[in-house]
C-alpha cells in the first residue's frame, strides 16, 4: 500500500527511537569518560592505582546505599527519602548495642533496625498505597527523631576495641574493607535480580504491576521486600 514503507527500509521514527535509546544507554559511560579524562589532564596522579582505590573507599558507603536504592527504582520508579536517617540511626543503634554485644552481633542488630524502618516504608507504600515521596519523607522525620532521642545531644564514642577498628579500616590484598563490602553487596543483589524468581518479580512489578498481579506476582509483597532491602543497604 501507499502508506507502507518499501521493503528493507526502516521507518524514520524507529531510527530516531533507536538513536535515543543508544544515546540514553551511553550517556553515563560517556560522562564518566569525560570526567576521568579531565581529572587525568588536571593531575598526573589522578589515574594512579592509589588514587583510584582512595576514591572507591570514599564512595563505598554511598555505593552500598545506591545498590539498595536501585532495587527500589526498579520496582516502579519509587524513591526512598528516609535512607539518610536510616543510615544514621542504624549506626547509632550499632554503637549502643556494641557496648554489650560482640561487634558482628552489634552490626547485625544495626542492620536489623534499618530493615525494620524499611518494612514500615514498604507497608505504608505497598499495602496502604501512600505516595512514596510523602511516606518516606515522613518516616525520615520520625527516624531522625528516634536518633536524636537515642543520643540525647551527646557525642557517642565507639565501644569496639582496637582490633575491630583495625579490621574494618584495613586493606586486604590492596583493597579496602569497605570496597570489599560494596563488591559483595553489589554482586549479591545483582545475582538476586538476574538469576532468581524474586528478581524476575521485581522487573515484572516495575514493568506493569497489574499484569504482574494477573501473572501471580504480589506487587505489594515485592514492594515491601525491596524497601526492606533498600533500608538494610543503608
Amino acid at each position: 500500500s501507499l502508506s507502507s514503507p518499501p521493503t528493507g527500509v526502516i521507518p524514520r521514527h524507529q531510527n530516531e527511537s533507536r538513536a535515543r535509546s543508544l544515546l540514553s544507554a551511553a550517556a553515563i559511560p560517556l560522562v564518566l569518560v569525560v570526567i576521568v579524562s579531565l581529572g587525568a589532564l588536571v593531575s598526573p596522579r589522578f589515574l594512579t592505582v592509589a588514587n583510584l582505590v582512595n576514591v572507591l573507599n570514599s564512595a563505598a558507603i554511598i555505593g552500598i546505599a545506591a545498590v539498595g536504592m536501585t532495587v527500589v527504582l526498579l520496582v516502579g520508579g519509587f524513591v526512598d527519602l528516609s535512607m539518610p536517617a536510616t543510615l544514621a540511626t542504624a549506626g547509632i543503634v550499632t554503637l549502643f548495642v556494641g557496648s554489650v554485644l560482640p561487634a558482628p552481633l552489634a552490626v547485625a542488630v544495626g542492620v536489623a533496625s534499618a530493615a525494620i524502618a524499611g518494612l514500615v516504608n514498604g507497608l505504608l507504600i505497598g499495602w496502604l498505597g501512600l505516595n512514596p515521596v510523602i511516606a518516606t519523607l515522613g518516616t525520615n522525620v520520625v527516624i531522625l527523631g528516634i536518633a536524636q532521642a537515642l543520643i540525647g545531644g551527646q557525642i557517642i564514642y565507639t565501644p569496639f576495641d582496637e582490633s575491630v577498628k583495625q579490621a574494618v579500616t584495613a586493606s586486604y590484598y590492596g583493597v579496602p574493607f569497605a570496597v570489599l563490602v560494596l563488591v559483595l553487596v553489589a554482586v549479591t543483589v545483582g545475582f538476586v535480580l538476574s538469576a532468581t524468581t524474586f528478581g524476575r518479580e521485581v522487573y515484572a512489578t516495575g514493568g506493569n504491576p497489574n499484569a504482574a498481579l494477573i501473572a501471580g506476582v504480589g506487587p505489594r509483597r515485592v514492594t515491601t521486600i525491596v524497601f526492606v532491602i533498600s533500608a538494610a543497604c543503608a
